[in-house]
C-alpha cells in the first residue's frame, strides 16, 4: 500500500558498486601501463530477496568460466553507516583476507566488526558455496528496513564514499596480486540456521527462508516464529546465536516453530 524506494536495502549498494567501477575506470585511465592481473566485473542481482535467485543462476551460468573467478565482493546495504562501524563478512574465506582488510583499513580507520564466515542471507553466500572466497560489507540493520521510511534522507552519503575507498582498494589489490586468494571453506563452520529475522518485530519471526541452508531442508516458512532451538527456548537473536554455538556441521538439529495457531517441530541436519 505504499512505495517502498529502499534507498539503503540496495540503492546503497547499486550506488556503492557504480561508483566503484568509475574511480577504477579513472584510476586505470591515469595509469594505462600499471594493468591487472585480472579482470574485473561489475554486477548486479535481482531475486536476493526471494532467495538469492539472481547470484545462484549466475554462478550455475556464469559470463565467464567461474573456476577463474578468483573473488566476489558484495555491497548489500552499505548506507546506513555509523558511529564508523563496518561490519564485513568472509574475513575467513580466504588466507589473506583479515590481513589485507586491515591494511584496507589503516587510513581509513572503521571500527570493522570482521565476521570470518561466508554463509549468509546475501548473494556472496551462492559464490561462496562454489568454493570462491568473499567479502560482504554492511552498515548494520535499522528500524526502516524493509518499509516504506527507508528513503534517501536517511542515507549517509559520505558514508558510502567511505566504504567505497575501502572496496576499491582490496578490488585493486585482489586484481594486482601475484596469487588468487586461497580459499579457506573452514569459514562455513559456524552453524547458522539459514534464515533472515525480520526487524522490528517481537520475538524471531522468519522474513526469509535462504538456499542451501538448514532451513531450507527442515521445511521452516516465512513467518514461522522460532520458540526453541534443541531444548532451549529462544526470544531473541542472542538466544539464537548462542543456542547454536553447542552445534557443529554434520550433528541432526530440532527447532520448534509457532506456525499460525500450531507449534510444528523441525528436525535436518546440519549441512557440512
Amino acid at each position: 500500500i505504499a512505495i517502498h524506494n529502499g534507498a539503503d536495502d540496495n540503492a546503497s549498494g547499486t550506488v556503492g558498486l557504480l561508483e566503484t567501477a568509475r574511480r577504477i575506470v579513472e584510476t586505470a585511465k591515469q595509469s594505462p601501463a600499471d594493468k591487472p592481473r585480472r579482470s574485473i566485473l561489475f554486477m548486479t542481482f535481482s531475486a536476493e530477496e526471494l532467495g538469492l535467485i539472481g547470484s545462484e543462476y549466475y554462478v550455475n551460468h556464469p559470463r565467464f568460466e567461474l573456476a577463474k573467478t578468483v573473488a566476489m565482493l558484495n555491497l548489500d546495504m552499505v548506507g546506513r553507516l555509523s558511529d564508523n562501524v563496518l561490519t564485513v563478512y568472509g574475513t575467513g574465506t580466504a588466507k589473506e583476507f583479515d590481513d589485507l582488510l586491515t591494511r584496507s583499513n589503516e587510513k581509513l580507520g572503521f571500527d570493522i566488526k570482521r565476521q570470518p564466515e561466508g554463509v549468509g542471507p546475501s548473494d556472496h553466500q551462492s559464490f561462496f558455496l562454489k568454493g570462491i572466497p568473499v567479502y560482504h560489507f554492511f552498515s548494520g540493520f535499522h528500524p526502516d528496513y524493509h518499509r516504506p521510511s527507508d528513503d534517501f534522507d536517511k542515507i549517509n552519503v559520505e558514508g558510502i564514499s567511505k566504504i567505497v575507498d575501502m572496496v576499491v582498494f582490496l578490488t585493486d589489490n585482489i586484481a594486482h596480486a601475484p596469487d588468487r586468494p586461497v580459499f579457506l571453506r573452514s569459514a562455513a563452520t559456524k552453524v547458522r540456521l539459514g534464515v533472515r529475522i525480520k526487524q522490528g518485530e517481537p520475538g524471531l519471526v522468519v522474513e526469509r527462508v535462504m538456499p542451501g541452508g538448514w532451513a531450507k531442508k527442515a521445511g521452516v516458512e516465512p513467518n514461522d516464529k522460532i520458540l526453541k532451538i534443541g531444548d532451549r527456548q529462544v526470544g531473541a537473536r542472542e538466544d539464537m546465536d548462542e543456542a547454536l554455538g553447542s552445534y557443529k556441521p554434520g550433528d541432526d538439529l530440532e527447532v520448534q516453530v509457532q506456525r499460525g495457531e500450531e507449534k510444528v517441530t523441525l528436525k535436518a541436519s546440519i549441512g557440512t
